[in-house]
């Protein structure tokens, strides 16, 4: 029989410190990649070649110079979240342009030449080309144009493409929601200091390395910031807007953290304004407008969820004049015919969507003097998708809503009290294993480590460090560290007793996945005799270590007494976790288990469905427990013979697999393994 997969509790109470990965000289904090693509001139050390590169990079700091075609080709397909501009040399054009028109993450394309009018026929053939230029500040003038049109619309209001998520659809996937509402949750509860800013300057440095004209900028960051000046570096077109603007649209989780600095000062002085704003506005009703230009398949998408929820990972600035907004979505550009000029008009009712928070930025704004900018996690339902012949602008309708915060505002709040009562400076690489993100998860606290923490801390660390081994299935290397953590919590004066059981749980779950049955029940009960002697009996870690061993029996094919121990943590997390925690899901899922094994497919397929409603709605989209818990159902359907939906679910699985920048070979292994199962089964 297929294996299907099991479900640990392992409870951790989350915790963190301040984040500074090693500079990557390939990192890209731009939303636009620039490629320069010449066979001769880029090794050109003439003034006029050297000037032309400086002049790129002080437009757009991540700038690739190629002067190999196949090199520049496979570059750009590995490109998954920027947009690509490319200069190409027109003596190239004739051989080289028909593929690179061709590919997807090249939004635009420059011709740089001598002769201007050989090559003028290219702007009829090939849409991508925004023009054909024989002088440096005519190309760089062009091209700064063109990356602030791209800005607006790609870095804070652009549609899923090539694994992004900047905006979604919560009414069926807002993971990824929760987990930014829960940071910024996190980033207000830790210290707020001069280190943090440093952390981020000297990240901003290291990137910027070499562009003067950025550089003078941090410098001037570094020495005249202060917290009141967030909405003003935010709003201009800085280093600050565009490197923010890209780790939210990316969900570049430890960047975030990286940068919380500015960012707690940026929602806190949104927050400030936004008080400022209802007392002084008497009408509770807003109208606020965003001009933009969508791809056709952007339009679509957006028509086609109508009645949905949506949020952006970032801050959207919008304009409480029409006419400013209607002015961008009409702007002529030489791509004209590919976009859709769209006017978005968000009514606000200031009482009933109190939980939306914005501010009214005009007298700080260089750029629109009616801007409203909103903060993260702001919700909007779309109402209505209409033409206006007067406008000659498609207007789409949205009003904001705090259902986006509602939908797991239990889960938020349980949450934020694990927070409150956590150790701040673990809980980051927590929520790193929690998104999935184990080898990030490690190094964090392995570098937590080298500041040498007291002896408590140490051991907590070196059972975070060990369940993300286990997660990874390096086993091994998991019972050491969690073996190190129960002698360091077991042999403390006083013991500490509570940590030590949390590490013998750990430790049979490892025993677990091993499959040495008979010493994971061992732990098991060792950490439950613990949990019951000093803990309340109705205690999140209790329902833990019975979810644990209901698992093991589960295996053992001891089906009653894993009933038992199932429901006992079902009664506890229904008494102390909102309905929607992922540890309910983890109960539920080994109950499918059961049945499942006992050949009761109907009454699994019922758990397993409840199973993925519920981490549907607490996990980010691409989290490995729900790929299982699609391949559960894709099996269950398999023996139930609907093998349509079987085949339905696992499809889900593979989308969400190929969609992943990380490879997790177990998975897909199971996945592709499963899919061969199920042709063989269609075959007969």
């Amino acid at each position: 029989m297929d294996s299907i997969r099991p479900n640990n509790s392992s409870n951790e109470v989350a915790s963190f410190p301040s984040i500074n990965p090693d500079n990557n000289q390939d990192e890209n904090h731009e939303n636009i990649t620039l490629i320069w693509y010449d066979t001769k001139t880029i090794d050109d050390e003439s003034p006029d070649v050297v000037l032309t590169k400086q002049s790129l990079r002080e437009i757009n700091n991540f700038v690739r110079f190629f002067d190999e075609y196949n090199a520049c080709v496979n570059y750009i397909k590995t490109i998954l979240n920027e947009k690509v501009f490319l200069i190409i040399s027109g003596r190239l054009c004739s051989s080289d342009l028909n593929l690179f028109h061709s590919l997807e993450q090249i939004e635009s394309i420059f011709v740089f030449c001598f002769h201007r009018e050989n090559y003028l026929s290219l702007l009829n053939q090939f849409d991508k080309i925004v023009g054909i230029y024989t002088k440096q500040d005519q190309l760089t003038i062009n091209i700064k144009r063109t990356i602030q049109d791209c800005e607006f619309n790609s870095a804070r209001f652009n549609f899923s493409k090539l694994g992004e998520k900047n905006v979604r659809n919560l009414d069926r996937e807002y993971g990824s929601f929760v987990f930014f509402q829960l940071s910024k949750e996190v980033i207000h509860h830790m210290p707020h200091t001069n280190e943090a800013k440093t952390d981020m300057i000297t990240q901003c440095k290291k990137y910027y390395h070499g562009n003067d004209e950025e550089l003078k900028k941090i410098e001037k960051f570094e020495i005249e910031y202060t917290a009141n000046d967030a909405i003003k570096w935010f709003t201009d077109d800085s280093f600050v807007y565009r490197i923010i603007n890209k780790i939210l649209r990316t969900e570049d989780i430890d960047a975030f953290f990286a940068y919380r600095f500015f960012i707690h000062d940026l929602c806190t002085q949104i927050s400030k304004y936004h008080k400022q704003f209802k007392k002084i506005y008497k009408s509770k009703q807003l109208t606020v407008y965003r001009g933009m230009k969508l791809s056709l398949e952007e339009f679509q998408i957006m028509f086609n969820n109508i009645g949905n929820l949506f949020s952006m990972n970032g801050f959207m600035s919008c304009s409480r004049s029409c006419d400013t907004a209607l002015k961008f979505a009409t702007k002529y550009t030489t791509r004209h015919a590919q976009y859709q000029p769209v006017l978005l008009e968000i009514d606000v009712n200031i009482i009933q969507a109190d939980k939306i928070i914005f501010a009214d930025v005009s007298e700080l704004s260089k750029y629109d003097e009616h801007e409203i900018l909103f903060d993260i996690g702001s919700a909007f339902k779309l109402t209505s998708c209409e033409y206006d012949c007067f406008k000659k602008v498609y207007v789409i309708r949205a009003t904001a809503t705090n259902q986006g915060a509602d939908i797991a505002s239990d889960y938020i709040e349980f949450q934020k009290k694990k927070v409150i009562h956590s150790d701040i400076d673990l809980m980051i690489g927590h929520l790193f294993a929690d998104m999935g993100e184990t080898r990030k998860s490690r190094l964090y606290f392995e570098s937590i480590l080298k500041k040498e923490p007291n002896d408590e801390k140490v051991a907590c660390i070196y059972y975070y460090i060990a369940r993300n081994y286990r997660l990874k299935n390096e086993y091994d290397q998991a019972l050491i560290y969690y073996n190190l953590s129960y002698d360091m919590h077991h042999q403390a004066q006083p013991p500490r007793e509570g940590s030590a059981a949390k590490s013998l749980n750990g430790i049979g779950i490892v025993y677990r996945e091993m499959k040495n049955y008979s010493q994971a029940a061992k732990h098991l009960q060792q950490a439950l005799k613990i949990y019951k002697d000093y803990l309340p009996s109705y205690h999140a870690d209790i329902a833990a270590v019975l979810n644990n061993l209901g698992n093991v029996y589960c295996q053992m094919e001891e089906f009653d007494q894993a009933m038992k121990y199932l429901h006992q943590a079902q009664s506890i997390n229904n008494k102390t976790l909102p309905s929607n925690h992922p540890s309910n899901a983890s109960v539920l899922n080994n109950i499918g288990n059961v049945y499942y094994k006992k050949k009761e497919f109907n009454r699994a397929c019922h758990e397993y469905e409840r199973v993925l409603k519920i981490r549907e709605k607490a996990l980010i989209a691409d989290h490995d427990d729900i790929i299982w818990s699609l391949n559960n159902l894709g099996l269950v359907n398999i023996k139930l013979d609907r093998i349509n939906k079987a085949q339905e679910y696992f499809q889900r699985a593979q989308k969400i697999i190929q969609s992943r920048s990380t490879t997790n070979h177990l998975l897909e292994q199971q996945i592709e393994k499963h899919m061969r199962s199920l042709y063989e089964h269609q075959r007969f």
